[in-house]
């Protein structure tokens, strides 16, 4: 629609005709009217200034999507951050309850047999089995774990210690902090298990709540991950748009001075597809 106007009735009108050229080619890249060629350009250059619009508008579109997933991924750090301290609050909590254990067990006999004790490590729960020979501990094996393979290689070494001092309340290993307190917390799981076999001791309800803990960071720190990895597409996306749109802008200013060629030309409307293809969400 040709809102405004002020050329001379005759020659505007001649030219009001490559309109319906413009739309039905879809492009304002098409021959002026013999005879109107300024009235032509005008309309040419007019149409061009209000696609040039339309791409400006996808740019605010395109930076909206990235801000909402900015909000999303901030209000999930803080929540990362929050369950990181309910994790420490709890393992200090199993430390505590493990320590008054500890006496109990110091002034007990234990019962010959094999025990498995549950313990949390650095990225999740841990599993020993103890054996016990005539009221003393003769082997600790482990039988599941899901910690760092270097880190708890490093903390295994502790085993022997707990072995020969009879008592899992022995030094963690220096650079390997976690995985050495999982093993002694399982093995202390382990030994209450020598007195009460079927009850289920605090600290094992403590660990339970701990795992859980960690799994809930597991889960929020891979939904962080997903969410930047998206946002990063999401900005290469925009980045690509404006090239494209750039690259619009210097071609429409060479139609508008005639210096478009043949091949600038199939440049253009190359360029143009791609634009389109991106517009609507479809791969290229």
């Amino acid at each position: 629609n040709i809102v405004d106007n002020v050329d001379d009735a005759p020659y505007f009108d001649k030219a009001k005709s490559l309109v319906g050229t413009i739309i039905s080619k879809q492009t304002p890249n098409v021959d002026s009217i013999s005879g109107a060629t300024y009235s032509s350009n005008g309309i040419k250059s007019a149409v061009r200034d209000a696609l040039k619009k339309a791409g400006s508008s996808q740019e605010s579109v395109n930076n909206d999507e990235i801000n909402k997933k900015l909000e999303k991924l901030s209000k999930l750090e803080e929540k990362l951050k929050q369950m990181k301290k309910l994790s420490k609050d709890l393992r200090k909590k199993v430390e505590s309850l493990e320590a008054e254990s500890q006496k109990y067990i110091a002034n007990k006999k234990l019962k010959d047999g094999s025990y498995e004790g549950s313990g949390i490590g650095f990225r999740g729960n841990l599993k020993v089995e103890v054996d016990v020979s005539e009221g003393k501990i003769s082997s600790i094996r482990v039988v599941e774990n899901v910690d760092d393979a270097p880190y708890f290689e490093k903390a295994r070494g502790l085993i022997t210690n707990i072995v020969s001092g009879q008592t899992p309340n022995v030094d963690s290993v220096s650079g390997a902090t976690y995985s050495s307190n999982g093993i002694k917390s399982a093995v202390r799981d382990a030994l209450k298990k020598a007195y009460i076999e079927e009850e289920k001791s605090d600290i094992q309800s403590e660990n339970d709540k701990l795992k859980k803990a960690i799994e809930e960071n597991e889960k929020v720190e891979n939904e962080i991950k997903a969410l930047r990895e998206e946002n990063t597409s999401l900005k290469e996306k925009n980045t690509l748009l404006m090239s494209i749109i750039d690259s619009l802008k210097k071609k429409i200013h060479g139609i508008a001075y005639g210096d478009l060629t043949k091949e600038l030309y199939d440049s253009f409307i190359s360029v143009l597809n791609n634009s389109d293809g991106l517009n609507t969400g479809k791969e290229n």
